[in-house]
């Protein structure tokens, strides 16, 4: 067998100086088609080594920097502009060690940034962990176990939160994202029907609370749209309020007209229905009118059975009668200037009617007991008529 070899003597240029040392294969200046240059240099706070490679005036360069604390691999590239920063790997006692791409147009813009002891990012682009197509600026699959792909995060007492979305093989959360921690706590959104659990992974409507809801700000509404009609009930914390009154509201959109509900003070502890305006000392107030089926008054007062004492003053019909004609109104009763201006208290009111009642029920009883006396002795002059009749006849047939 015939063997031939081929030596290639290579021309190599080695230029030294106090600080820097270098090696050029082809021509110093780039004129050959492929240049290759090897150099050191310490320009006295750093030893820097470089790999240059031309081709036709482009140019790509890999340069070691090493200082005191710090050592930096960084790969560089020729362009019409200028030298542009590819690829930065190394890292110092200060900064922590890192790695960086750079912006393809500027070369100096650091668009993907890993560092082992501070923060890393990506400016720009989609992030794909488990895809090589990643379709959204962090996208996370998985092709195995009951879940897709989670994401952890760990707080400062170890205790673990993760989301993540419920693979088909997994009946209970399939299809489903869920927020959970190692605590049991849980929410879930389901997207096929837009329901949302916090404390549950089977809601059952929009919003399924599992669990004590704290709500922070003023409003909560309520909107439901019919054809051209919509309802809308808001619950309001009112402005610039310090005790929290609260406020209920059904508003009609096709008009545009608030229409007050209920207002609980949150200072007095008084409710209105259809007003804002409690007086003071009252507990509920109303503008409109009220049905109810049973309505009980539990009363602070005594109640007027003393009328029944034997020591009680009780007005005689001739004292009324005068109280009357001088005040058009009853003894103890509120005139109608009065009603119309304080209105009435039902318990005070019935009180008042229930002695009244009481005093009245004694008059007949006293009327009735005069009646009865009157009675007695009309029968009993009758019976003396009866008798004077009868001895006056005798008295006539004898004569």
């Amino acid at each position: 067998m015939k063997k031939v070899f081929a030596l290639i003597l290579l021309t190599f240029t080695l230029k030294i100086n106090a600080q820097n040392v270098g090696w050029f294969y082809g021509s110093l200046d780039g004129s050959e088609v492929i240049d290759l240059q090897l150099g050191a240099r310490n320009n006295g706070t750093q030893k820097i080594f470089n790999i240059l490679s031309s081709y036709i005036n482009g140019q790509s360069y890999l340069t070691t920097n090493t200082s005191a604390w710090a050592s930096w691999n960084i790969l560089t590239r020729g362009s019409s502009t200028g030298l542009k920063s590819i690829f930065r790997v190394g890292g110092s006692g200060s900064s922590g060690h890192s790695i960086v791409l750079y912006d393809k147009d500027d070369g100096s813009t650091a668009n993907v940034y890993f560092n082992s002891n501070g923060d890393s990012f990506l400016s720009e682009g989609n992030f794909g962990i488990g895809t090589n197509a990643p379709s959204n600026l962090l996208e996370i699959k998985s092709s195995s176990g009951s879940i897709n792909a989670a994401v952890e995060s760990e707080n400062d007492q170890n205790v673990s939160s993760f989301l993540y979305t419920g693979r088909s093989g997994n009946s209970g959360i399939a299809g489903k994202t869920v927020v959970e921690n190692a605590l049991g706590n849980s929410i879930l959104l389901n997207p096929s029907n837009g329901n949302v659990g916090i404390g549950t992974l089977s809601p059952s409507a929009r919003l399924d609370v599992a669990g004590d809801l704290h709500l922070s700000g003023g409003l909560i509404q309520f909107n439901r749209v019919y054809e051209n009609f919509g309802n809308v009930l808001n619950l309001r914390t009112m402005d610039n309020n310090q005790f929290g009154d609260f406020r209920f509201e059904a508003e009609r959109t096709d008009d545009g007209q608030v229409r007050k509900l209920m207002y609980l003070d949150g200072g007095r502890g008084g409710l209105g229905i259809g007003t804002e305006n409690v007086p003071d000392g009252y507990r509920l107030a109303v503008d409109g009118k009220g049905i109810f089926e049973e309505v009980k008054v539990q009363i602070s007062q005594e109640w007027p059975d003393y009328v029944f004492e034997n020591d009680y003053d009780l007005m005689s019909l001739e004292r009324t009668e005068h109280y009357i004609i001088e005040n058009r109104h009853l003894p103890e009763m509120p005139s109608k200037d009065e009603v119309v201006e304080s209105g009435i208290d039902i318990g005070d009111m019935n009180v008042r009617l229930l002695k009244k009642i009481e005093e009245l029920t004694l008059h007949q009883i006293s009327l009735l007991k005069e009646l009865k006396s009157q009675r007695n002795r009309i029968e009993h002059l009758e019976k003396n008529i009866e008798e004077l009749s009868a001895e006056l006849k005798v008295s006539q047939i004898k004569h």
